[in-house]
């Protein structure tokens, strides 16, 4: 029996020691340098650019989606110093830098590779590589905590190129607005249909989500007129669902 403790014993030595040598490899392994050293709240002093940044990026949607600092700028995150780790591609992405203006598309496209493909095809994407006067993803979505474009940032953000005193398309703010109006109308119809009439993995919820996904790439290509229909006739199709559901109630999903 002591022979036997004795084996026993050496066997759970063996499995926890393994466990430990597991867990503190893999914690070592996750450990990211870029975080660790830019969440220090010196950077509240030394860098406050730097440290907003951060604090941007931290919760964010591409936090949540495991999108790290170097997926976007290079380095290596697995090393403590400094030099070392902005070393091997590493690109701080400049605003005032025209290569890195150029580049940011590139960089969104890795994981947006459909609206990437949209914007390609448009004027401002010509002129950005062109000349650098157009706009970049960053320009629109801010590049940390990403912002979606809604009617009310057409005028400033749109604005600031297409206006009166630069004569270059003034008109074409309104015509944003009201396309990106109804946009966002048809989005919170189509959260309205697939609660209340539709099931969401059903065949025509899966159309409507089709529709809007190729609403969005039309919007990036700024083709204005074919969005324009686009949007139009799928907006008049969810007014129809909706009316027609409450006409008839039987067809609600919630009364089955």
């Amino acid at each position: 029996m002591s022979l036997i403790r004795k084996n026993i014993n050496g066997i759970r030595f063996i499995f926890l020691t393994t466990l430990i040598i597991g867990f503190t490899a893999s914690y070592v392994f996750a450990k990211d340098t870029c975080v660790d050293c830019h969440s220090d709240e010196k950077f509240r002093v030394q860098s406050l650019k730097l440290y907003v940044y951060y604090n941007n990026w931290k919760d964010s949607i591409h936090d949540m989606e495991g999108v790290k600092c170097f997926n976007c700028h290079g380095g290596n995150p697995t090393k403590t110093d400094k030099d070392a780790s902005h070393k091997e591609n590493f690109s701080s992405l400049r605003a005032n830098d025209k290569e890195s203006l150029k580049a940011i598309p590139l960089r969104c496209g890795k994981c947006h590779k459909e609206i990437f493909k949209s914007f390609t095809v448009s004027k401002h994407y010509k002129a950005l590589t062109d000349k650098v006067t157009g706009p970049n993803c960053v320009t629109c979505h801010d590049s940390m905590n990403t912002q979606v474009y809604r009617s009310t940032n057409i005028a400033e953000g749109c604005g600031a190129c297409h206006n009166e005193k630069t004569k270059n398309k003034p008109e074409v703010v309104k015509t944003a607005e009201s396309i990106l109006h109804d946009i966002n109308v048809s989005t919170a119809y189509k959260g309205w249909v697939l609660t209340s009439f539709y099931d969401k993995e059903s065949r025509e919820a899966e159309e409507l989500n089709k529709r809007l996904k190729d609403i969005a790439n039309s919007w990036h290509k700024f083709d204005f007129t074919g969005t324009g229909e686009k949007t139009a006739a799928l907006l008049n199709d969810l007014k129809s669902t909706v009316k027609s559901g409450l006409a008839g109630r039987g067809t609600k999903k919630t009364d089955k």
